[in-house]
């Protein structure tokens, strides 16, 4: 009864192909990515308040808060604790104008953690070879205006970009724990 009760399990574990069985054994491999960003992004804009120091209060805010490895230079908090956010903030005409008056923007074209919400928003296409749910770093590039991100900083947080989107009404805000290191004669 107990070895055909084995070969069952083994029928059945094949059944399933080679990634489930291994998940359904608990012999997955873990997922090492740098970036964590969550799938489904939070609309709600009174948590966001307190995570960001809102400059203006958003018309409309979709984000997402996800962990961040990769190396410990530069990093606010030790070992497994550290975090981003990344929000594609829209704001009134008026605020538009007050947060983009300083004439400070400078253009920039940014690569950041692919977040197919993101992508969505922003007409940008999934990078090629994207498979959902795959266990790799992907990032997707956003051009526009550059602006400082540093007012919305709180707590641990540390400015990556603040980017007016052109032709649109949305503003990308990323902010993190980590940030990514800086290549030379680049900024976000």
């Amino acid at each position: 009864m107990l070895r055909r009760l084995g070969i069952c399990a083994l029928i059945a574990l094949a059944a399933m192909g080679c990634e489930k069985a291994k998940k359904a054994l608990g012999m997955e491999e873990k997922c090492t990515r740098v970036h964590e960003l969550g799938d489904v992004p939070n609309t709600d804009i009174e948590p966001l308040a307190r995570i960001v120091q809102l400059q203006a209060r958003p018309v409309k805010a979709t984000w997402a808060r996800g962990q961040v490895g990769g190396p410990a230079e530069d990093a606010n908090l030790a070992g497994e604790g550290d975090w981003e956010v990344v929000a594609l903030l829209e704001f009134s005409d008026g605020d538009t104008n007050k947060l983009t008056d300083s004439g400070n923007g400078e253009v920039v074209e940014l690569e950041m953690p692919y977040a197919p919400w993101l992508a969505k928003a922003l007409g940008i296409a999934a990078p090629a070879g994207f498979k959902p749910g795959e266990c790799k770093d992907v990032s997707m590039k956003v051009s526009g205006l550059g602006y400082d991100a540093t007012p919305f900083v709180q707590y641990f947080l540390k400015p990556v970009a603040f980017v007016k989107v052109p032709e649109s009404p949305y503003f990308v805000l990323w902010l993190s724990t980590r940030p990514p290191p800086r290549e030379e004669g680049r900024s976000p």
